[in-house]
């Protein structure tokens, strides 16, 4: 397997650390709702990368982070690794988050940054549903 990613960065200008979120990503797919799953969305498939962001709360931490998203393996690297990085980390912590240090660790050239910028829409909106009440037909799933 290491062999095929080596042939895959050496054809275009991914870091390693991007290439194997891209073709190992973890915290890809959908989570079900219920009362302790908040969801958010940013950007558009038109614009070229749209991510929606599932995070599974228990008190106020993150126990469980998913997405789905569109765009470039640069993008979709950077999802993974968002998510990696919610989970075990309190809501007062995730609205601290920012996209340099993703594109720092991820070597994301400065062009990507509109991109990096979507993930940091995403967090501080799926913040802020956690202050939101939760809807009726919601609560009664559970």
């Amino acid at each position: 397997m290491s062999v095929m990613i080596n042939e895959i960065i050496s054809q275009f200008d991914y870091s390693s650390a991007v290439m194997t979120r891209f073709l190992n990503p973890h915290h890809a797919g959908e989570m079900g709702s219920s009362t302790n799953v908040r969801t958010a969305h940013a950007g558009s498939r038109e614009r070229g990368a749209s991510i929606r962001l599932y995070l599974q709360l228990k008190d106020i931490r993150v126990v469980q982070a998913r997405f789905v998203a569109y765009g470039c393996p640069h993008f979709l690297a950077a999802a993974e690794m968002l998510c990696e990085w919610c989970e075990g980390r309190s809501i007062s912590e995730l609205s601290q988050w920012n996209w340099q240090s993703l594109q720092s660790a991820l070597e994301i050239p400065s062009t990507k940054r509109g991109k990096l910028l979507l993930l940091e829409d995403v967090i501080r909106k799926v913040v802020r549903t956690t202050m939101e009440p939760v809807p009726a037909a919601v609560a009664t799933k559970s």
